[in-house]
Parts: structure tokens; C-alpha cells; sequence
């Protein structure tokens, strides 16, 4: 696996270090690799070593300030998510911030006996999920301003934009929801669905054709949505969607006096 050298320890941990879990196509394989300082760039910005696993279809990367994470997809359709630290950064997964992210993990392979205790003594965590007033409140502006764009693009024909931001809108509603199923859960772990699932069948958005009529109404119910999501999470809020609605109306109204502009 690339400079094997540089490899301090492999372990894995998650639903795959337990033996009662099945493991099948649709499972993920969570890893933890530290190496060296000096191949640490060799690992966290390359993905040559993952190559020697199989042939990556697809992957993402998330870097933090000490760490790494990879999460790739490969040809047959497997996942692996790799957390990768640095040596001289080992002490902080033992911060609740930074991790842990295991209740049980296995250490396939380890050049080092102190890391090997400290990663046996680490134990995860569950943090409740933070979401505070000041990121809802930026979620709600950037919501309406966003719809706002769209009901500009909508009159102005420009079809492209406006379902573009209307999905994103959509998108927004489902991320509401998302945010909302982890404060009634206390967690923002969901190994399985199921939990969550009435939330998004409650959302009544209906995607069409594209037409301005069509796209109209999507912006239109999204904002009926996210207010009723946002009123759910906390009863101080005051819905938007009263005031934005007049504008949606006359948007009809101007719609229905003119010849439709496909």
C-alpha cells in the first residue's frame, strides 16, 4: 500500500469490527491509518496507495486540520472510509472534537506498541448534534434570498437558473428535515435508514416539466415546506412564506396575461 514504510498502523472500526453485523455490497469498510509525518502527504493528497486496493470508481476528501478523510467507491462497488493522521497528531482522536470514532476497533496491522494502547483505551464518544440558533438563522436568509433569486430568474424566462436554485431550495428542505430527525434521535449516526424516512414523506414537493408555470410552483411549495419544517424546529419562528407569497401571486398572475415562453 504505497510507501508501506510510512505506515505506522492500520485498524478498522465501525459496523464491520462487529461480528454480528453482516457485511454485504451495500456496506461500508471504515479505516484508520496513521503514518509518519513525512509520508503523511503522500497518503492524504494521493491516491496511488488506494489504487493497489482496486480501481477507484469515485471518492471524496475532507480535510481538517489534523486528518484526512478519503471516503472512495470502487469498481465492484465497495466503499471504504479512511480517516488518515499524521503521527504527531495521534493525541487529538482522543479529543471529543476530533473524535473517537469507535466503540470497538481491530488493529490489522501496527508498527507501534504506544499507539496500539492508546487506541484500545479510546473509546467513542456520542455528541449530541449541534445545530445553533446563529446556522439556523442563516439557513432561513439564505433560504429566502434564494427563492427570491428564483422568482426574479422564473420572470425573467431564465429557466435554467431558476430550477437550478429551485432544487436547491428542495435540497434545503431535505436538509431542514435531516437536521431536525438528529435532534429527536440525539445523533447524527444513522447506520440503517428507517428513522427519518416520514419526515421526507412529509415533504410535498412535486417535481415537473420544466416550464415557467411549473417551476413557480415548486419555488412556491418549497417555501411552504421549509416554513412548516422551520416552525418545527423551534415555535419562535415567523413564517416567511405570507409575505414571500404576494410576489408568487402576482409572478401568476403576469404569467397567465402573457403567451407562455418556453
Amino acid at each position: 500500500m504505497g510507501n508501506s514504510g510510512g505506515i505506522l498502523v492500520f485498524a478498522i472500526f465501525g459496523s464491520l469490527s462487529n461480528v454480528e453485523n453482516k457485511y454485504d455490497i451495500w456496506s461500508d469498510i471504515d479505516g484508520l491509518l496513521i503514518v509518519k509525518d513525512k509520508s503523511y502527504t503522500e497518503f492524504a493528497d494521493s491516491l496511488k496507495w488506494a489504487e493497489e486496493l482496486g480501481s477507484v470508481f469515485a471518492y471524496q476528501k475532507n480535510r481538517e486540520e489534523n486528518k484526512q478523510t478519503i471516503r472512495l467507491i470502487f469498481d465492484d462497488f465497495k466503499r471504504l472510509d479512511i480517516v488518515i493522521i499524521k503521527y504527531s497528531s495521534i493525541e487529538d482522536i482522543t479529543l471529543p472534537e476530533h473524535g473517537p470514532y469507535w466503540s470497538k476497533i481491530d488493529i490489522i496491522f501496527s508498527r507501534s506498541e504506544e499507539i496500539n494502547k492508546l487506541l484500545k483505551k479510546t473509546k467513542k464518544v456520542i455528541l449530541p448534534p449541534q445545530f445553533s440558533d446563529q446556522q439556523f438563522q442563516d439557513l432561513v436568509n439564505n433560504f429566502w434570498f434564494v427563492a427570491s433569486l428564483a422568482l426574479y430568474k422564473v420572470m425573467r424566462n431564465d429557466l435554467l437558473i431558476a430550477q437550478h436554485l429551485s432544487l436547491d431550495l428542495y435540497k434545503n428542505c431535505l436538509l431542514l428535515g435531516m437536521i431536525i430527525r438528529d435532534r429527536d434521535t440525539g445523533t447524527n449516526i444513522h447506520k440503517t435508514g428507517g428513522v427519518g424516512n416520514e419526515i421526507a414523506k412529509e415533504i410535498h414537493i412535486l417535481l415537473q416539466s420544466i416550464s415557467q408555470a411549473n417551476v413557480l410552483d415548486q419555488i412556491d411549495q418549497c417555501g411552504k415546506e421549509f416554513d412548516r419544517l422551520c416552525s418545527k424546529w423551534t415555535n419562535k419562528y415567523i413564517p416567511h412564506h405570507p409575505k414571500f407569497e404576494k410576489f408568487v401571486q402576482r409572478a401568476k398572475g403576469e404569467l397567465s396575461e402573457t403567451p407562455a415562453r418556453e
